[in-house]
């Protein structure tokens, strides 16, 4: 037998849509019941479910009111009545296909089906707009909009990953639900928006783990009633702000989780790469698409952040939420008594008034359209710093968690990623430090360049690192202190930015009177000239982290540099003729207490840590595994042999 549970709330004409698809289901066996979980309304819904008892004569229909707000509630209070062994979930503005009973009844004839998913299509009441097209996303076998709950995986039935199988649109088994612990909780009220969880995704990510069967249906179809007012950018913002506080009641119980001793290799990897690819995804670029979705698509990343933040700040300071959401189920389901401080996502205006005047629009957008174009610039960035420092300090998390099981940490290789350096040096840099903790945050950026492409930028910025930027270009130096100077992170205490030009004769000296001295946290020397020279000399300071560019055409087998020279400059002989060989570092480092722990994507860049510090977490790996790249490889066959016959120095 089926119970079909439909949650709702104020929505009586929408339910009726609901029912009436109900009463044309073209099924063979019509054993099904259906019950209408009313969760505190105060229009006619009641009225509406007692008037489809008779439109269904061989269906039991019951009418369940449930005072306790959110979906959490309607779903549990279902579940508990329900007498089927099959429990559909449905939401209350959705329309179902004639076929839509007799596929879930196919689907559920193979015993080793756990969890049923199906078509889910628009059913538009305005004409959507243009931007639309750019928040659908192509998935395996076809495409979606999550954030209207839109899914079409095509027109064959196959195996899917549970957690494509949503709410409005949920069919499975009373035991399966049940022994997953049931839903987490959902659509709660916005006063209670700290009480929010991540709804069925906590359940279906444990049906994953525990290998169950999910199974698309295409015949399982709906058609979800989109009205126009979600069709707008202030809905898609408040969507938004929304998954960004499921995304943290996820995080949080995740990161719990994982310290439990008993939890598996394979479940701390999937959370582990769950947190990658969601840095990884934050930190991209915005996607393609017309001027006004990458506008709308960066408020929704505002948003997005914001709820995220919001949900985290409340927890860290209600020990009685961070107990509700630790919660081991749900099924009480009682929300309890937790106020917090009200919260609210401002909008930008993304358009003038259609009323006004053509003139008047004429003249508002000669007037307005330069600092407005400074606001956007200005937001955009703001979203990226802090959409990368919320997932940065996830990640920190999961790293910092797993020192205690090194045989489950990522590979080195595996974490970089780049917020402002060259390549993917942040996120190397994070992974050491989050294993290694830190002692006073100091680093030294010699050859710093633009912050931009500098890799000391993301920690000065994000995590609040003190530095000593040394730059030979004064244009750079200036562009340097401006940059900091207007970073709503660093104008109060930027780092210092000194323009010279280093030698071995002036490097301590040159640290030292601007008051670095002993140990620190970092180094980076990059100033693709006298490296070698410069490393070999520094005494002033201890750093416990080094980053140095080595010349990688120059291979693995030699200890090479450019000879020293004061003023030396690359191009006075030739591009490539700078520099030293990776063999060179390794040799210096180790005579100076370092070993080498890897290098970034492109294999320039080499990461040392002295020794004694994390041995066990950050081994030493060999020359050879940091001169794969094909990068590498070209450049040993094609640009070594116009520089190898100059005057390099063996070491």
């Amino acid at each position: 037998m089926i119970s079909v549970i439909i949650p709702t709330l104020n929505r009586a004409d929408s339910l009726a849509l609901a029912l009436e698809s109900l009463t044309r289901q073209q099924a063979p066996n019509t054993d099904f019941e259906v019950l209408v979980v009313d969760n505190g309304s105060t229009d006619h819904t009641k009225a509406i479910a007692e008037s489809f008892v008779d439109q269904l004569p061989s269906v039991q229909l019951r009418y369940i009111f449930e005072p306790e707000p959110g979906l959490l509630s309607g779903r549990h209070r279902g579940a508990q009545e329900a007498k089927g062994d099959i429990l559909s979930f449905l939401d209350d503005d959705v329309e179902l296909d004639p076929g839509w009973l007799a596929a879930i009844q196919n689907a559920f004839a193979d015993a080793t089906v756990h969890l049923v998913g199906g078509r889910n299509l628009p059913r538009y009441e305005s004409t959507p707009p243009p931007w639309l097209q750019y928040f659908w996303q192509k998935c395996p076998g076809g495409q979606l909009c999550t954030e209207l709950s839109l899914l079409d995986l095509g027109d064959k039935s196959h195996s899917i990953d549970a957690n494509y199988v949503w709410g409005l649109n949920f069919s499975i088994r009373k035991r399966t639900l049940f022994e997953l612990s049931g839903f987490h909780p959902d659509c709660i009220p916005k006063r209670l928006q700290h009480l929010q969880g991540d709804g069925e995704t906590g359940l279906t990510c444990q049906a994953n783990q525990k290998g169950y069967k999910a199974l698309y249906a295409p015949n399982a179809l709906l058609h979800h009633v989109v009205p126009a007012a979600r069709l707008t950018p202030e809905y898609f913002e408040s969507r938004y702000f929304y998954q960004g506080v499921c995304d943290s009641y996820t995080a949080i119980r995740d990161r719990y989780r994982s310290q439990d001793a008993g939890a598996n290799a394979t479940e701390q990897a999937q959370q582990l790469n769950h947190y990658l690819g969601k840095v990884k995804g934050k930190l991209a670029s915005l996607a393609k698409g017309s001027a006004e979705y990458r506008t709308i698509r960066q408020r929704c990343k505002v948003a997005y952040q914001a709820g995220l933040q919001f949900h985290q700040q409340q927890v860290a300071q209600q020990p009685d939420l961070l107990a509700w959401v630790l919660k081991e189920d749900y099924w009480d389901y009682k929300l309890p008594d937790i106020v917090v401080a009200p919260h609210a996502v401002q909008p930008l205006p993304l358009s003038t008034p259609p009323t006004m005047a053509p003139t008047m629009l004429s003249q508002l957008k000669s007037t307005l359209s330069a600092p407005l174009a400074k606001v956007m610039q200005s937001t955009a960035a703001e979203a990226e710093a802090l959409g990368s420092k919320c997932a940065q300090m996830q990640l920190w998390l999961q790293y910092r968690q797993l020192r205690h099981q090194p045989n489950r940490l990522p590979s080195f290789s595996d974490t970089g990623f780049k917020v402002y350096s060259q390549a993917d040096e942040d996120g190397l840099l994070l992974y050491i430090f989050a294993l290694v903790g830190t002692t006073n945050k100091y680093c030294i950026d010699i050859a710093a360049g633009h912050p931009v492409g500098a890799n000391s930028t993301n920690l000065i910025v994000n995590w609040g690192w003190h530095g000593l930027l040394i730059e030979g270009n004064p244009d750079l130096v200036a562009a340097s202190r401006q940059f900091y100077a207007q970073n709503p992170n660093t104008f109060i205490y930027p780092p210092q930015a000194v323009n010279a030009w280093v030698t071995a004769e002036s490097i301590n000296q040159l640290i030292a009177q601007q008051g670095f001295t002993g140990e620190i946290d970092l180094l980076s020397l990059d100033i693709d000239g006298i490296d070698y020279w410069l490393l070999d000399c520094l005494e002033v300071v201890k750093p416990r982290v080094i980053m140095v560019e080595y010349q990688d055409i120059l291979g693995g087998d030699r200890a090479l540099t450019v000879p020293y020279k004061a003023d030396f400059n690359r191009f006075d002989t030739h591009p490539d003729f700078y520099g030293a060989s990776l063999p060179a570092f390794v040799k210096l480092a180790s005579a100076k207490g370092y070993r080498l722990v890897g290098c970034n994507q492109y294999g320039y860049n080499a990461f040392f840590i002295a020794n004694g510090l994390g041995d066990d977490l950050l081994p030493e790996v060999s020359v050879q595994s940091c001169l794969t790249h094909p990068k590498v490889l070209q450049g040993q066959k094609e640009r070594l042999p116009a520089v190898e016959k100059l005057p390099w120095v063996e070491v």
